[in-house]
């Protein structure tokens, strides 16, 4: 078959959502017979395809495809999963990492925006391919919440809402999350519900020590409202202390 007469084929599938990638599994069983690996992976060398990972692939721009966003093929990379963490709060527009200044690297172990960073009920994973690098966090299924589906490229994909995308980021970094690391991030405070966020750290299955970074970062909040922290039964167990650095 044909370079074109495989690009006529594909548009039933294609057109509806207007993307332009497509895994090799949705191909109509007489389409995936007329073309077999072979024939994609001489495809992709000579530059018509890209290949995002095993039996997904991408049309190139180049040869009729639509540039994609690397936010709107993480979740067809590995299902189920839906975009979390520093990247969904740069989704939302909660972060800005080139505002981040960070010299002593006590964020070191949080992943940059520009590494689309998600969450998922299998095993942890990671891709590189031509859009960029993706790391897929195992989360337990009871956790597996708080996600909808946002405009990526043209079509809808899984995406954490911003206060599950900062309770994700909490969960999967144990650092100790005061005040001065939310001072380096720069969020947002505005849109980040302090009282949502405490009843978040409340649910069944969630570590203790989240409900401890919420306390810290209403007491940050506080501070960036212009409202005195008075925290209300704040458990024996927490501490407020005035350090230099956070503890790893």
């Amino acid at each position: 078959m044909k370079f074109h007469e495989f690009m006529h084929a594909l548009q039933p599938l294609l057109q509806p959502t207007g993307r332009s990638w497509f895994s090799v599994p949705e191909l109509p069983a007489e389409l995936r017979q007329r073309v077999p690996n072979s024939e994609l992976s001489r495809w992709t060398r000579s530059g018509r395809l890209l290949r995002l990972r095993r039996e997904l692939y991408a049309i190139s721009p180049a040869h009729g495809g639509r540039p994609l966003d690397p936010l709107e093929v993480a979740n067809p990379l590995y299902q189920p999963s839906y975009i979390s963490m520093t990247t969904a709060l740069a989704y939302h527009g909660i972060l800005d990492w080139s505002r981040v200044h960070d010299p002593h690297g006590w964020l070191k172990q949080v992943e940059p925006p520009d590494l689309v960073v998600s969450v998922t009920t299998r095993n942890t994973q990671r891709f590189r391919n031509t859009l960029g690098s993706y790391r897929y966090h195992h989360l337990n299924p009871e956790l597996y919440w708080g996600y909808q589906s946002q405009p990526l490229g043209t079509s809808w994909h899984p995406v954490a809402d911003p206060h599950k995308a900062l309770f994700d980021l909490w969960y999967f970094h144990p650092i100790r999350w005061t005040p001065k690391l939310y001072d380096i991030l720069q969020l947002a405070t505005d849109t980040l519900n302090p009282l949502t966020l405490r009843s978040m750290c409340w649910t069944p299955h969630v570590p203790r020590r989240l409900y401890s970074a919420w306390l810290f970062w209403d007491q940050y909040w506080c501070a960036q409202q212009g409202i005195a922290w008075q925290p209300h039964r704040t458990p024996h167990w927490f501490r407020v202390e005035s350090e230099s650095s956070p503890d790893r």
